[in-house]
């Protein structure tokens, strides 16, 4: 499973794989690191996004002006580059059956 964003968007993801886990599956979710305590019950986690989050997180916050708009956006399309090659090699090391992604995860769906 991969996603992204707030508690609100992560903690869903996160209760579907825990009980795909303790129903028997094998379940991963792939979140930004700060979420790795989300998972618990045998929920493999792989950290995805982080530079993601953390451009967010930071930039949002401190956003003042055009000119600082166009640098967060330019550090946001890098590290959303980097969340996309996570994301993939995440898939190609688990090879999963099924994908499960929010839609800000931007990969997921293309590994379906």
């Amino acid at each position: 499973m991969f996603t992204f964003g707030t508690r609100g968007d992560i903690d869903p993801f996160a209760a579907l794989a825990e009980r795909l886990s303790t129903s028997g599956h094998v379940a991963m979710l792939a979140a930004p690191e700060p979420y790795r305590g989300a998972v618990s019950f045998g929920v493999k986690f792989e950290p995805m996004a982080t530079a993601m989050d953390r451009v967010m997180r930071a930039g949002m916050s401190e956003l003042s002006g055009p000119a600082q708009a166009l640098t967060l956006a330019r550090q946001m399309s890098a590290a959303m580059r980097t969340s996309l090659d996570e994301q993939w090699e995440i898939a190609q090391r688990f090879r999963p059956t099924i994908v499960a992604a929010h839609p800000k995860a931007l990969g997921g769906t293309s590994f379906r």
